[in-house]
């Protein structure tokens, strides 16, 4: 049986609260990092802190921090991010901020904290600028020249709108935490994905977050009248669809159910009716719990490419490689025992989407905890949690929490 229990009704009134900050008349919700709507959310978090009696503070890269127990030693931690895509929903990452709140605040109320236990809310996991800012910086991966160069689409600086929020970017290197500093790092979060409704679990352990690889490509093709005959153009419209069809395929062909593939942006260009396109560009996103599988993908696209293109100008770009990162035995051993202890089924399972407990991972020991999504929706307003799904959650939460503090 659990030895704690968050408190429901207040975890519940504080996402209420908090869902009405940056709330759109259309559906959704909008919290772009350092947008006025964010820092909004930013001070009603710090406020929160200090009604718990939780000191609280925001570091060089804008994270919000809140710690309890000794001024030294390791912190156990716990948190997520409080930005949100334009019209996405109310949980996704809110929900696993306000869960290691409500874990800080039971911590606290039970004299439990004989061992220094922090939440964070991490800044721009969204990628409104550089995407999971506030994990890479407390673990050392950025530096403020790059922060100062970077910018989001309406051209933006993260400096100008860091500037807005009273902070430095060109500091961002200050942010960085010792490992040795943090004992662990667990995250709460929704699936934002129907594996664990369709299993009837309430719950999931994550045990990895899968490799994820991103390209651009550009086909130039020749630009004429859409009513000259078929034969002779230079279409790369058409291309590119056979790339996209034939790569769908092939992804499918790899034979693991876990492999994803992704055309999120494609553009025609000039996107008139009466114009056969001068070029195209699109991208291409595909997942895998391994690297191998997504090195063996990137090579077929890149032939696929080549096929397919002949007579015409084709450019590959790579966007991003991340490969997978799986989490710590031990961290997970405890969320395993705490998970059984909330009588809920519960089921191990990866991460296709990205969180901050990726870039953690590689840093210190670390492990996630998802609650299931209904009908997995997620980045939508649609996106729901049953209470009492994040009531099993946070509660396993908490008790990891307790656990990985003892050991």
């Amino acid at each position: 049986m659990n030895r704690t229990r968050i408190n429901l009704e207040r975890l519940l009134a504080d996402h209420e609260e908090l869902s009405l900050i940056g709330r759109k008349t259309s559906g959704g919700v909008c919290r772009r990092a350092f947008d006025p709507e964010d820092m909004k959310a930013r001070r009603w978090f710090l406020d929160k802190l200090a009604e718990a009696g939780i000191p609280g503070r925001v570091d060089a890269a804008g994270n919000l921090i809140g710690r309890i127990g000794p001024l030294s030693g390791p912190a156990v931690v716990s948190g997520s991010h409080l930005d949100t895509v334009d019209g996405g929903g109310f949980y996704d990452g809110a929900l696993g901020v306000l869960c290691a709140l409500e874990a800080l605040r039971v911590i606290k109320e039970n004299a439990l904290d004989r061992v220094p236990f922090e939440v964070w809310a991490f800044s721009d996991e969204e990628e409104r600028f550089l995407g999971f800012l506030g994990s890479l910086a407390i673990c050392g991966q950025i530096t403020g020249e790059r922060g100062m160069a970077v910018a989001d689409e309406g051209g933006l600086t993260l400096a100008e709108a860091m500037r807005s929020a009273g902070l430095d970017a060109a500091m961002i290197g200050r942010a960085r935490r010792a490992p040795e500093d943090i004992k662990c790092f667990m995250e709460l979060h929704i699936e934002q994905g129907p594996l664990l409704e369709r299993d009837d679990c309430a719950l999931g352990l994550v045990e990895l977050v899968k490799a994820d690889y991103r390209y651009g490509i550009t086909i130039h093709g020749r630009r004429d009248h859409a009513g000259s005959p078929m034969f002779g153009r230079l279409d790369p419209l058409k291309a590119g669809v056979r790339i996209i069809e034939r790569f769908a395929r092939e992804v499918q062909a790899v034979g693991d159910p876990e492999n994803t593939f992704t055309v999120g942006v494609f553009e025609v260009n000039p996107g008139l009716q009466t114009v056969i396109p001068e070029s195209v560009y699109f991208t291409v996103d595909i997942r895998a719990p391994d690297r191998q599988s997504l090195a063996f993908l990137e090579e077929h696209l890149k032939i696929m490419l080549r096929e397919e293109s002949q007579g015409l100008v084709s450019d590959f770009q790579i966007i991003m490689r991340e490969d997978q990162v799986t989490f710590d035995s031990g961290v997970l051993a405890a969320a395993e025992e705490s998970l059984d202890e909330t009588g809920r089924s519960w089921r191990r399972i990866m991460s296709g989407p990205g969180h901050d407990c990726q870039v953690m991972g590689r840093y210190v020991p670390s492990g996630m905890i998802f609650v299931a999504s209904v009908g997995g929706r997620s980045h939508c307003p649609e996106e729901f949690s049953r209470p009492e799904d994040i009531e099993a959650g946070a509660n396993a939460l908490l008790n990891t929490m307790l656990k990985l503090a003892e050991r």
